[in-house]
């Protein structure tokens, strides 16, 4: 009779034989079906392991120091190999004929029950592993991927671990996770989802949108700036539109198998401990439950199970401190937290602090998960700076026309035929080319409220920024009488006033510098320059 590792390993190696059928296209090629009824196998296996290990240290997957005594811990099956098998079968899933849905929804479904036998390293390159399944994976499925990303994913591999070990390979791979889906996903609750998950689990998570804004493509870059204006709301001038209307998510029930009201109780507390998950849900960790299930966890367990507050929609963003004993004279919102002590007191939505309630709330070496207020630019590590600079360059340069950058990015010269009356002829790509201009205003208030001009100033990065700004002037110069033009128009007496003139004082042999034929490498920025060859 075989042991329980042999017939895991068997049923690995039937895994990678089906892989190299569906990929070769080798008759019999198996269905997703097929492969699905495999994994099952597995999944049932590993959240069996997780009810027999009764006992053991609860957040261990957050921590690399204690990762030999969790892993220990649980029989010594082929784990590194089934997930080197299982990230395979990513690939095939788009090649397959029938049961795509169906495969899809049942890898994602083991990786959860994976996760907790996996060493830390590999932990932390999952989220940027399991990001692309969103381009290949069917378009039906995309609510299951962003379920799995928020709920299960993210919380169990960021965690705290930001505080306990510092940045990783997770922490780095966020802005290129949401690129991925910003890109692949059109649904305004999903990206609210992923980001509303981010900011609840890692901090300073404004450069990772700034670094999406500076280098993403411009439907990306729309998204994000949406997003940054609604949750830092002191970037955008009061009483001021800019036309992004937030979709909220749908928060999740509790999911324990006795719940008495399973579909219209919404989990309040999450546990990490794989031996409450797989007990009372017979699900991979976390666990998600209702208040009245997490008190009954901790009254049948010995041992207190450490619950966590599940964050809810953040719908309406504060500009003032919502600390009701706020006596502070500045009570502008600077600071968002996230952590259960904070949450706990706002139905379970972050709290918007003032700098002096900031203070007073979370004192040196607290562990609570804040979003701070955008950064001087000047005062900011070199790497925020230039995500800063080159975000505010990017959004500027979409005011340049559509057909205009077009041959720019091509390196072909313009033909004298074409000009930017043609594309708002264009009834297709109106609407765009209207959207792409719009996206220079965020330039302009990011330039004004957060760029202000000093003495030390490095010469390089104010001459890039002038020189975007002059290229934006160019070419919003002719402008239409409509309520695209008028709001772009409307901004140039604002951005002339409170920011080029303080520069032609302080700096203005870099202000002159920008405007000759032949500028230095730091101010040749847009139009004609974009179309040298490097």
């Amino acid at each position: 009779m075989s042991t329980k590792a042999e017939q895991f390993s068997m049923k690995i190696r039937n895994l990678q034989e089906y892989h190299y059928r569906a990929a070769n296209a080798i008759p019999p090629v198996p269905s997703g079906i097929d492969i699905a009824n495999t994994l099952k196998y597995f999944s049932q296996t590993l959240i069996g392991v997780l009810k027999d290990v009764s006992s053991g240290p609860v957040d261990d997957c957050q921590s690399k120091p204690r990762e030999r005594a969790r892993l220990s811990s649980y029989p010594n099956l082929d784990y590194s190999g089934f997930y080197h098998t299982l990230v395979n079968l990513i690939d095939i899933v788009p090649i397959l004929q029938y049961g795509q849905f169906v495969l899809g929804q049942s890898i994602l479904y083991t990786f959860g029950s994976l996760l907790c036998f996996l060493q830390r390293d590999i932990l932390d390159s999952l989220p940027h592993i399991i990001a692309p399944t969103i381009a290949v994976f069917p378009p039906s499925l995309h609510k299951e991927i962003m379920d799995f990303f928020c709920l299960t994913l993210l919380p169990m591999v960021l965690g705290s671990s930001q505080y306990l070990e510092g940045p990783s390979y997770a922490t780095a791979s966020v802005p290129a996770i949401i690129m991925t889906v910003l890109q692949y996903t059109t649904n305004p609750a999903q990206h609210t989802q992923l980001m509303e998950t981010i900011m609840g689990l890692k901090i300073n998570i404004c450069k990772d949108l700034l670094c999406v804004i500076a280098y993403g493509p411009s439907p990306i870059r729309a998204v994000a700036i949406n997003m940054m204006f609604h949750y830092w709301p002191q970037c955008k001038p009061p009483m001021v539109d800019t036309g992004f209307t937030y979709s909220g998510w749908k928060p999740v029930y509790c999911q324990h198998m006795k719940c008495p009201r399973p579909k219209t109780s919404m989990a309040s507390k999450m546990c990490y401990d794989p031996s409450v998950a797989a007990s009372y849900a017979e699900h991979p960790p976390p666990i998600y439950l209702c208040n009245h299930c997490s008190e009954m966890v901790n009254e049948e367990n010995e041992q207190q199970k450490p619950m966590h507050t599940v964050l809810y929609p953040f719908e309406l963003v504060s500009r003032t401190c919502e600390n009701k004993n706020c006596m502070a004279s500045d009570r502008r919102a600077m600071v968002t937290c996230y952590s259960t002590n904070c949450i706990i007191y706002h139905n379970n939505r972050p709290v918007r602090y003032c700098m002096m309630c900031h203070k007073q709330h979370h004192m040196p070496g607290s562990l609570h998960i804040v979003q701070s207020a955008l950064p001087d630019p000047w005062k900011c590590d070199p790497e925020e700076q230039t995500y800063i600079v080159e975000a505010i360059v990017s959004l500027l340069l979409e005011a340049q026309p559509l057909e205009e950058k077009r041959y720019l990015e091509m390196g072909d010269q313009m033909p004298l035929n074409v000009d930017s009356k043609q594309e708002n002829d264009d009834p297709i790509n109106c609407y765009i080319y209207q959207d792409r201009r719009l996206l220079s205003r965020f330039a302009i208030w990011l330039l004004v409220g957060l760029c202000k001009p000093s003495t030390t100033t490095p010469h390089d990065i104010l001459g890039r920024l002038l020189s975007a700004v002059f290229q934006w002037f160019d070419s919003t110069a002719f402008l239409s009488a409509d309520s695209v033009g008028v709001s772009l128009e409307n901004l140039k007496p604002e951005i002339t006033s409170k920011w080029l003139q303080p520069v032609s004082e302080s700096h203005f042999q870099v202000f002159v510098s920008c405007l000759l034929p032949h500028p230095y490498e730091y101010a040749k920025v847009g139009g004609y320059w974009d179309s040298l060859e490097s």
